[in-house]
């Protein structure tokens, strides 16, 4: 098994690990998140602090690879999924201007030669950080810092933002109401999109379908759990592996497809998890970050914000990961037929189609009600 495939099989494991464990957290929620961004930023960190601070986060994300082979793997992924026409990665430091002479000479190039990152000084850290948050997020999260994070002393983050068309956009009779099923009893009226696609996807846990957007760089791929039952989502999740199910798909169908349209949004403090999964040290008094500054640091809060947008022309989706750090202290030929009919809870992932990689994944577990909506039970 070469390291790419290695590299691969970690990087679903961690995006199978954060959807199980914020499912379990957030039960009956929508779901949305960008494992890349995610990882983006804890190999910033990582980069950033020496010893039990950067060994904790290193092992969290190398599963069986060498760290420097996984990073490696990381890096030249993350630039291979980009386009600067539809899905865009920045990374950035912001530092207090009180800090900036205590970071080590060289750290600036470090940032930019290995993360592509943007390192700057700020008299007000909060504006500033929003401003840039906004600005490579195309607005949709216009901000991250409050008045609570003032005396912050660096922000180190990571934005992720995806806005493409549909190959084929749903207009007409394609748009129709119909009911999504949020729980056994309960039902919504929203907008149904109808359409006929051609690649299925089948294992033992769900029925799915690929829907490509304009230039087939990327597609939408939506996973209906084959029972209704929350015990059978964590039981399939926990088998589930996006990229072999995206990889696993087949063509010479016709796919007819009901999907609602939709949206959801995920703001999450990550610190419990990642002290769950053996990142800690990062966050104590005792925490490293002497490959960075000679000013003792600790991270006080790592965060995961993302927003998605799904309707009738295509797909808005944007990610925001970032750690603030203080001071320590069309009609074709008749083909066999599949249906996948989204009207209840299902998984989905906005996937790069020629790696396989799940750049974002969520779950989308209850429909927004249109204000012209009634809803039914």
């Amino acid at each position: 098994m070469n390291e790419d495939t290695i590299g691969l099989k970690q990087y679903d494991k961690i995006t199978r690990d954060l959807l199980l464990y914020y499912t379990e957290k957030k039960e009956s929620e929508n779901l949305i998140l960008s494992p890349m961004s995610i990882m983006l930023l804890l190999s910033m960190l990582s980069s950033s602090t020496a010893g039990e601070t950067s060994e904790e986060i290193q092992n969290y994300l190398r599963g069986d690879m060498d760290y420097d082979g996984f990073e490696k793997w990381l890096l030249a992924d993350s630039k291979a999924v980009t386009d600067p026409a539809v899905l865009h990665s920045a990374n950035a430091v912001c530092l207090n201007k009180s800090i900036k002479d205590s970071i080590n000479a060289g750290f600036g190039k470090h940032l930019k030669a290995k993360f592509d990152a943007e390192l700057f000084c700020s008299d007000d850290i909060v504006s500033d950080v929003n401003h840039w948050v906004k600005k490579h997020t195309n607005g949709m999260i216009e901000e991250i810092a409050d008045k609570s994070m003032e005396k912050a002393l660096l922000f180190m983050i990571n934005a992720m933002s995806f806005d493409a068309s549909w190959e084929v956009k749903y207009i007409g009779e394609a748009i129709q109401e119909g009911k999504f099923r949020s729980t056994r009893t309960t039902s919504e009226i929203v907008p149904m999109l109808h359409s006929i696609e051609s690649e299925y996807i089948e294992d033992e846990y769900f029925t799915g379908m690929v829907k490509p957007y304009k230039g087939r760089k990327y597609a939408l791929m939506a996973l209906l759990p084959k029972k209704f039952s929350r015990q059978y989502l964590h039981q399939a999740l926990e088998q589930v592996n996006l990229t072999e199910l995206y990889k696993s798909r087949a063509s010479g169908y016709d796919v007819y497809v009901t999907m609602p349209e939709f949206t959801a949004e995920f703001d999450e403090k990550m610190t419990e998890y990642c002290r769950n999964k053996g990142i800690s040290t990062c966050f104590k008094d005792q925490a490293d970050f002497s490959r960075m500054s000679s000013k003792p640091l600790k991270v006080d809060q790592i965060v995961h914000k993302a927003k998605i947008e799904v309707n009738s022309q295509g797909t808005k989706a944007v990610a925001v990961s970032f750690a603030d750090i203080v001071c320590a202290g069309a009609i074709i030929d008749r083909r066999p037929v599949k249906h996948v009919t989204l009207t209840r809870p299902f998984v989905y992932a906005i996937v790069h189609t020629e790696t396989g990689i799940p750049v974002f994944a969520g779950i989308e577990n209850r429909i927004t009600i249109n204000t012209n909506c009634v809803k039914s039970t």
